[in-house]
């Protein structure tokens, strides 16, 4: 009874504490709680703070990751470039060699053709020879007879015509000029004008007489021409023309001082030429500026006589760096603007989209990509092409004449040997060529000197 007295007190205390205990045990809760609040706040400060970290040293690796990528990236893109310009470099070394190896075999091949259509031309000329030979000696007989039955005639006739001529009016004998001892020749001009014609009285009396005579009127069919336009003889001094001649036939073969005035004449002759060609080549002759032949005449006449102030070489040397000073002068005058804009266009032309530069300054662009065969420098092929200047002008093009072009890889210019050599069959580009791969210094055609070119190429075949 007693124990169960207690164990009922017991409970009855338990009921009445367990309110307070159970506010103290949420109080305790709470308490907790904003501990644990505070805490994970804490924490999470300080996580943002470790993830911010973590982000900047992220970004910090991944801009230097970018650039050791960037620099290794540029490094092996400088890499390949000089192995490809390493290749092409020895494609155009091994090109250039071929070419150079197919020119002496065509050589070769051309000197011994030329020799054998030589030899072949030869034996029949001789044989043409021979046989002309004998028709000509056939005719000649033949006509031999003519002949000297017309010289019958025209003796008679020359008497004839020399009698009436006589009873009508003496006819004047003019004599041959002859040099004078001041080294002149013939009359002074007033005198060789009023110079009448000289006329002949031919007598024939064979064959060679006739033969000589006949030639004579058949020659004199194109030296009338020639005087006028080769020698610049006014024709209304005929008489003196005449008169020169037979001052020729007549001068006495021991005359040498006559002989010598007369090559020095000649000699004349070409210094005037001399100094117009000077002036025209090395000179700014449309300026004005001409060579003087009288100080021409003095520099040869010191050298002829040994009163040179200076040696032929010396002179020789001077003359020589003159001349190819004033030429190149001439030269970018005439033809630097033109090669210029050449130089200038391809500096502008390598930065548009597709087009290459190769070390030799070549560049093209592919129009076409084609998938044949690359021929050699030794091969021929067949191709389509149009040519143009940087301005526009068209010089030539197989597409107008309707038929493509077939010729060898290493007969072309340059710039299209190297190109025609990393071309496949099929191919279509278009090629940029700078002066010096093409004509250089030469005017070819309509194609000034010092021209950048343009062609579009079409590769059709290589040509076995």
């Amino acid at each position: 009874m007693r124990k169960f007295i207690a164990l009922a007190s017991l409970a009855l205390a338990f009921f009445v504490a367990a309110p307070a205990m159970a506010q103290t045990l949420t109080k305790s809760q709470k308490a907790l709680e904003k501990e644990q609040a505070k805490i994970a706040q804490k924490a999470q400060k300080e996580a943002d703070k470790v993830a911010a970290k973590a982000a900047k040293e992220t970004e910090k690796i991944n801009k230097q990751a970018t650039k050791d990528a960037e620099k290794a990236a540029k490094k092996q893109a400088e890499k390949v470039e000089k192995e490809a310009k390493k290749q092409a470099e020895k494609a155009a070394a091994k090109a250039e060699k071929e070419a150079k190896k197919a020119a002496k075999e065509a050589e070769k091949k051309a000197v011994k053709e030329a020799e054998k259509a030589a030899k072949k031309a030869e034996k029949e000329a001789e044989k043409a020879a021979k046989k002309a030979e004998k028709e000509a000696l056939k005719a000649t007989e033949k006509n031999a007879k003519k002949m000297e039955k017309a010289a019958d005639k025209l003796n008679k006739a020359t008497e004839k015509a020399e009698k009436a001529a006589k009873q009508i009016v003496p006819v004047p004998t003019v004599p041959a000029i002859q040099p004078k001892t001041d080294g002149t020749t013939g009359a002074t001009p007033s005198e060789q004008k009023k110079t009448p014609i000289r006329k002949p009285t031919p007598s024939i009396s064979n064959t060679a007489d006739t033969v000589a005579y006949f030639l004579g009127i058949y020659q004199s069919s194109g030296l009338k021409p020639y005087m006028q336009q080769q020698l610049g003889v006014d024709t209304t001094y005929m008489a003196d023309f005449i008169e020169g001649i037979y001052a020729q036939l007549d001068v006495d073969p021991a005359d040498k001082a006559f002989h010598a005035r007369q090559a020095g004449m000649q000699v004349g002759q070409q210094i005037q030429q001399m100094a117009e060609n000077v002036s025209k080549d090395i000179l700014f002759a449309d300026k004005g500026e001409k060579a003087d032949v009288r100080l021409l005449t003095a520099g040869i006449v010191e050298g002829l006589t040994g009163t040179n102030a200076i040696s032929s070489q010396d002179a020789m040397t001077k003359f020589n760096q003159i001349a190819e000073k004033r030429r190149a002068e001439k030269d970018e005058i005439e033809n630097g603007p033109n090669r210029k804009a050449g130089e200038e266009f391809l500096a502008q032309n390598k930065s548009k989209d597709g087009v290459v530069t190769l070390p030799s300054g070549l560049q093209y662009k592919v129009l076409t990509k084609g998938k044949g065969a690359t021929p050699k420098a030794t091969d021929r092929v067949k191709v389509n092409y149009e040519g143009h200047l940087i301005d526009g002008t068209e010089f030539d093009s197989s597409y107008k004449r309707n038929e493509p072009a077939t010729f060898g890889v290493n007969q072309v210019i340059k710039g299209w040997t190297e190109a025609l050599c990393l071309m496949p069959v099929g191919s279509k580009w278009e090629l940029y060529i700078p002066q010096e791969l093409a004509y250089g210094s030469r005017k070819t055609g309509n194609i000034p000197p010092y021209s950048t070119l343009i062609f579009t190429v079409e590769l059709l075949d290589i040509v076995k």
